[in-house]
C-alpha cells in the first residue's frame, strides 16, 4: 500500500468587499488532488483521511492523506 499527502495553509484568501471568502478554502487541494487522480486511472483507494492544523499563533492547514494501490 502507498500514500499520497496533500497540503495547503488556508491563509491568504482574498477576500470580497463584503468580507466573504471570493473561493472556498479548499479550492486549491480538491484541485491538486482531482488532478493526481486523473494521472492515477488505474489505483484502487483503500482509505482517505483529512486532518487540520494550526490556531491562534500559527495559520490553518489542512492535510488530506489517501491511501491507495
Amino acid at each position: 500500500m502507498k500514500i499520497k499527502m496533500f497540503s495547503t495553509i488556508l491563509y491568504g484568501k482574498t477576500k470580497s468587499f463584503s468580507n466573504r471568502l471570493k473561493e472556498p478554502l479548499h479550492s486549491e487541494i480538491e484541485s491538486d488532488i482531482q488532478e493526481w487522480l486523473a494521472q492515477m486511472p488505474n489505483i484502487k483507494i483503500h482509505d482517505i483521511k483529512q486532518s487540520m492544523s494550526g490556531g491562534s499563533a500559527a495559520p490553518p492547514k489542512i492535510i488530506v492523506s489517501i491511501f491507495y494501490e
